[in-house]
């Protein structure tokens, strides 16, 4: 019922609810943490995730470009302490890097999602570490672009499956974990190129980081061969996108290459319209499937293409 004239009205609002992605990022907070550098003059803050744990030693994954060129950091926790970490691998070609650190208390890693499932429009979420000057941490919500094709830019490339997301990314959020709507990890946030948009957040897909942190550990390194072709996914083309480059409709798996850097190994065997079928043996389901068999040691690989629909082999020793 309305108020008497004269008298004021109280109007009641919620403010003790919460949404999915309150609970979301409360849950995710303690797994995200800041990578310290510094020098006499200046000190760079990063974010990363703590990607697993191996007895007492942590496993961070962050941005490498976040990060100056030393291999000692700090890394402070959301529970307010902070230990020594170390830089124990740095890949320029995915723009990520590994730190670890050793702890004698509680945390929490990332519940890691399979990014091979992740979809155009999806709902994601970028999320930072809390700063230590205003004790709150950054977060943003937006929907996936493009899902993990191999990138190119200012005459390089990712030589992995990297996320395009509609999300604004900063030194708030870049190098933390992209998120599903779920609070899965899917990806790695990663800086873009220097004349990108703010308004498109690059991550690495979680399944590749994975990859390379299996190679970490068998190794120390990574083995990783550069073909030097962009491409899409068959699985991803229509039929009359298919029929317009005369490739069989009924074919769903393999990779139609669209571009070749000159300079690549691949320039000089593999030509643009081509569908690259197999490595090997192995089958190639789609440029995330190819991209991942990449990383092998060897330094000749067979490839078998399918060109003018006729099927061949080519050798190519890859750098």
């Amino acid at each position: 019922m309305p108020a008497p004239a004269g008298e004021s009205e109280t109007v009641h609002t919620h403010t003790d609810y919460t949404t999915d992605i309150t609970d979301i990022l409360e849950r995710m907070q303690s797994s995200v943490v800041l990578i310290e550098t510094a020098d006499d003059t200046h000190r760079v803050l990063a974010n990363g995730t703590i990607y697993t744990r191996s007895d007492n030693t942590l496993f961070i994954f962050t941005d490498l470009e976040s990060l100056d060129n030393s291999n000692s950091v700090m890394v402070r926790f959301d529970n307010g302490l902070a230990v020594s970490g170390k830089i124990v691998l740095k890949d320029s070609r995915t723009g990520i890097a590994l730190v670890s650190a050793d702890v004698d208390f509680e945390t929490r890693a990332a519940e890691k999602g399979n990014s091979d499932l992740v979809e155009q429009g999806e709902n994601v979420i970028a999320f930072g570490g809390r700063k230590p000057e205003t004790g709150s941490s950054y977060a943003s919500l937006g929907v996936i672009s493009s899902t993990g094709y191999r990138r190119m830019y200012q005459g390089s490339m990712w030589l992995a499956g990297i996320f395009e997301a509609d999300i604004h990314v900063n030194e708030g959020n870049i190098g933390g974990p992209l998120l599903n709507a779920g609070g899965e990890m899917i990806g790695v946030i990663v800086s873009g190129p220097s004349d990108s948009d703010q308004e498109i957040g690059y991550a690495l897909a979680v399944n590749e980081a994975d990859i390379i942190f299996q190679q970490f550990q068998e190794s120390g390194k990574l083995h990783r061969a550069e073909l030097g072709i962009s491409g899409y996914s068959l699985s991803d083309m229509k039929a009359y996108q298919k029929s317009a480059r005369n490739i069989p409709v009924n074919l769903s798996r393999g990779v139609l290459v669209t571009n070749i850097l000159s300079s690549s190994p691949a320039a000089e065997k593999i030509s643009e319209g081509d569908v690259i079928t197999k490595i090997g043996e192995e089958e190639i389901a789609d440029m995330k499937d190819l991209n991942t068999k990449l990383y092998r040691d060897e330094s000749e690989l067979t490839f078998t293409i399918l060109r003018d629909n006729v099927e061949t082999e080519v050798s190519v020793v890859l750098k």
